[in-house]
């Protein structure tokens, strides 16, 4: 009898030691992954702001670009070009009925070569596509410049 209280208390040592052994290791690995919360969370801290900052550049972009374009600094169809992929990021706004001109004018203008790829291009080709998008401006000109005029009031409230 005495040898079975033995190997009981053998068991129960061992059992014990076992358990002791399985509640470090999940000490540890409750530690790790307090850790790793503290890291995800520092991560999308970080995120969250580049898309602050992003969201803000974009913002003013949209009003540096249509106040550029209202005051005859920029080309009608170069506006309508990075606004219509501005407002990619807005698409609440952008699919507003006001707006409806900015993307019909970029559906004609949007094939047509611009920086680098413009540059490559035979001088008559580049006469033919500026002499298309003078037309295409002109006959966007007074509904787009109400639009823009329009974007940038929205958004000079949105970064307000």
């Amino acid at each position: 009898m005495q040898e079975l209280q033995s190997y009981h208390i053998i068991i129960f040592s061992i059992l014990g030691l076992i358990v002791f052994i399985l509640a470090m290791y999940l000490g540890v690995l409750y530690s790790k992954l307090n850790q790793q919360k503290v890291k995800n969370k520092e991560q999308q801290e970080l995120l969250d702001k580049k898309i602050e900052e992003q969201d803000i550049y974009f913002k003013d972009s949209i009003v540096s670009i249509s106040r550029a374009t209202l005051n005859g600094q920029c080309e009608l169809s170069e506006a309508c070009l990075r606004i219509v992929n501005l407002l990619k990021y807005y698409p609440n706004i952008s699919n507003l009925p006001e707006y409806e001109v900015l993307h019909e004018m970029f559906s004609e203008i949007k094939e047509f070569a611009v920086l680098e790829e413009r540059k490559k291009l035979p001088k008559q080709e580049i006469y033919n596509q500026d002499k298309k998008r003078i037309i295409v401006e002109k006959k966007y000109e007074e509904k787009a410049l109400k639009s823009l005029e329009s974007l940038q009031k929205q958004f000079e409230k949105l970064l307000n």
